[in-house]
């Protein structure tokens, strides 16, 4: 299996009752290109479980729904977005009837919303 993936959300438009269908411009597809790379493993006789990642996406052209009006929002493309980060997961079994379970995710998202009017 590939750790290395690839999204596509094709064009969009605007399908709400009062959209103009004959003006609008269609969303932009949106991309990511994302991997992901992790270790289960087991250990102690299966009493301590152990569960790790590295995960990265870079999305483009981000699809969102921006509000141009009270109770009003059309789609439009907002920009790009990074995330990057590690975690780790583990159970461990103390006795029969008592579990230990933990976990720690260290992340880092940037969003840049150069195509979105942010007021």
């Amino acid at each position: 299996m590939e750790p290395w993936s690839r999204g596509y959300n094709g064009r969009g438009y605007d399908v709400e009752l009062t959209a103009n269908f004959a003006t609008q411009t269609a969303v932009l597809p949106e991309t990511v290109e994302a991997w992901e790379l992790g270790y289960k493993g087991q250990a102690l006789n299966g009493r301590l479980s152990v569960n790790t990642a590295l995960f990265f996406a870079d999305y483009q052209n981000l699809q969102v729904q921006s509000t141009v009006a009270p109770n009003v929002s059309i789609p439009t493309n907002a920009g790009s977005s990074v995330s990057k980060g590690a975690e780790i997961e583990f159970q461990f079994a103390l006795t029969d009837k008592i579990m230990l379970n933990g976990g720690l995710t260290y992340a880092d998202a940037t969003f840049d919303a150069t195509r979105l009017s942010c007021a």
